[in-house]
Formats: structure tokens, C-alpha cells, sequence
């Protein structure tokens, strides 16, 4: 189901964030992650909206076991072929937020980065952390960082 979403996190805002999103803050960011969801390498982790896979990336080279989640088709080419090097390399999978294509209890944490979750009505918002929820075993973490819903929803559109 479409989504005002689509536009938003296409190739307009890819292009607009790439050069402020560089390796060293990704990679910051990371350690940030790894440090909230207290998990060790070796640790099944859920990047949730994964999009071109910045996080994904410096967490499976630091020995994770990483699964890339992304609705967007070309986000996930961009991640697929972003290697950053290290231990490991993230898997990646296509689905919606929504309903979560992933079996209960699959990850010993799970995140959600730069409002990729709420931007729904709340029902649909509820089934969302339901989902996520569901994807983490009993004792797991799941963090999540997000913008302003109503803010980003006035931003530029790609209308190309």
C-alpha cells in the first residue's frame, strides 16, 4: 500500500543526506546501537528500515550477525553493494514495517534509526512495535531514535 513515505525516502533525500551521512558517523552510530541494545558480536541484530544499510554495515564487521530489513528495492541494491569490510556481511531482506516478514523471537535485539517507525495513524503505529516486538526473544533490547512525524511530512518531495 502506498505511502507518503515512498517519495520521501527516495533518491531526493538519499541525495540530500549521503554527504553528512559519512563512515565515521555511521560507524559512531553504531557503537551507539550496539552500547543501548547491550548485545555482544556474535548477536542476532534487526536493523528495521534498514535503508542503504549504514548501521548494517560496521555491526556485522564488528562480528554481528545482522539482518537488514528495507521496503525500498533500490535502498537495498545500495546496501547490498556497500561493503565496509570486517567480520561479517549483513543479510538483507525486502518488507514493510507493518508486517514484518521474520520469525518470533529471531533477534537478541532490534533498532530503528531516523524515523523509520510512527509514520502511521496510531493503529497502525501500535501493530508496528507489536511486530517489531514480536521479533525479539523474551530478555531482548529494542531501541528506537525518530524525528518529528508531522515535521517531516511538510519536507521536500521527489516528483519526478
Amino acid at each position: 500500500m502506498p505511502h507518503w513515505t515512498d517519495a520521501y525516502y527516495g533518491d531526493l533525500y538519499f541525495d540530500s543526506a549521503a554527504d553528512l551521512l559519512t563512515p565515521g558517523l555511521s560507524a559512531a552510530e553504531a557503537g551507539v546501537i550496539q552500547g543501548l541494545l547491550r548485545v555482544r558480536p556474535g548477536a542476532r541484530v534487526l536493523d528495521l528500515a534498514c535503508g542503504h544499510g549504514r548501521h548494517a554495515w560496521p555491526l556485522a564487521g564488528e562480528g554481528f550477525r545482522v539482518v537488514g530489513l528495507e521496503r525500498s528495492e533500490p535502498y537495498l541494491r545500495r546496501a547490498a553493494a556497500g561493503r565496509a569490510g570486517g567480520k561479517g556481511e549483513p543479510r538483507w531482506v525486502r518488507g514493510d514495517v507493518r508486517a514484518l516478514p521474520l520469525r518470533p523471537g529471531s533477534f537478541d535485539g532490534a533498532f530503528s534509526w531516523y524515523s523509520s517507525l510512527f509514520m502511521f495513524d496510531d493503529d497502525v503505529n501500535a501493530r508496528c512495535l507489536a511486530e517489531l516486538g514480536r521479533t525479539v526473544r523474551p530478555g531482548g533490547r529494542i531501541v528506537v531514535q525518530h524525528a518529528n512525524p508531522l515535521a517531516l511530512a511538510k519536507s521536500p518531495v521527489d516528483s519526478s
